[in-house]
């Protein structure tokens, strides 16, 4: 899998090389493709069943192991979004698959083999240009797109830090690994436009905010604030599908009385006529205040079913 997503960014910076852009980032270091490449001892297939190397104690080999793949994810997405400027710098809609290819080859399951990621990036490729909806350049823009994506990047980052206070016997590999997959997928484009209504700026100061308050909270209180938000994230998403299918319609119907609930439980005011944002925005204020607030903490594991 990791080869694959290794050769992705490489591919990409080969297609893309003949293309004449303005480029809105620095140079990338030529020491990228190798740094990258030392990277790869992490990425060996079942490296969650792999012996302990001497000397390391399982914690520290589950946290460096993850750490060294958040490193690696880091070195994609950067590249990713400097060619996706570049491309888009020029006033061109269409925006060449090979570099969406690094948002989108995180769908594969890990589990599949190196071919098989490889004949689904081709896939990709084939088509040579594939345009992206100009609507969704235009009315959403790259730069809103990024930016929700470095907001969901981050709130992810904060509960793998969260997950790494624990033990291995809670907090496995495996499990680790899982997360730091979300990790990667939080930086793609479908993700991103799954995500932007509230604005992004302010879900990133507090995914910061939250990363900052680890110091100071104890392992269970920074357990349960790292629930609730995952919570109203599921709850938010679900409201704010575009997704027309039925299913979809229901899980939304769903989440708005599931938040609605929650608010009335916290004893806010909704007007029955209020925007869906509005309400939403309402529940972030509640659980920001639970930061500082332990009795406010209690009030948002009960508004929202979190035990």
């Amino acid at each position: 899998m990791w080869q694959s997503l290794r050769a992705a960014a490489l591919l990409a910076l080969v297609i893309t090389g003949g293309c004449v852009t303005v480029a809105g980032y620095p140079e990338r270091p030529a020491k990228l493709k190798a740094e990258l490449e030392s990277l790869d001892q992490y990425f060996v297939k079942d490296i969650q069943h792999a012996p302990l190397p001497d000397g390391k104690t399982p914690k520290a080999w589950r946290d460096e192991v993850m750490d060294n793949r958040i490193r690696a994810h880091d070195l994609l997405f950067g590249e990713f979004k400097r060619l996706a400027f570049e491309q888009h710098v020029v006033g061109s809609v269409g925006v060449d698959w090979a570099l969406l290819a690094l948002s989108g080859v995180g769908v594969v399951s890990p589990s599949q083999s190196t071919k098989t990621v490889l004949a689904a990036m081709s896939g990709g490729l084939v088509g040579a240009k594939a345009s992206i909806d100009k609507h969704v350049l235009y009315e959403k823009t790259l730069s809103a797109l990024f930016a929700e994506m470095e907001a969901q990047r981050t709130t992810q980052l904060a509960a793998i830090r969260n997950n790494q206070l624990k033990g291995v016997n809670e907090y496995s590999l495996s499990r680790g690994l899982g997360d730091v997959e979300k990790y990667f997928q939080a930086g793609s484009i479908p993700s991103a436009i799954d995500g932007i209504v509230v604005k992004a700026g302010a879900s990133q100061e507090r995914a910061m905010v939250d990363v900052r308050q680890l110091e100071r909270a104890s392992t269970e209180e920074v357990v349960s604030i790292t629930a609730i938000r995952a919570k109203f994230n599921e709850l938010y998403r679900a409201a704010t599908t575009l997704d027309p299918s039925d299913d979809a319609q229901k899980r939304k119907t769903e989440a708005l009385k599931a938040a609605r609930d929650a608010a009335e439980k916290l004893g806010l005011t909704i007007e029955a006529t209020a925007k869906d944002e509005d309400l939403f925005k309402r529940l972030n204020e509640e659980i920001r205040k639970a930061m500082d607030n332990r009795e406010q903490l209690a009030k948002l594991q009960d508004a929202f079913n979190i035990r």
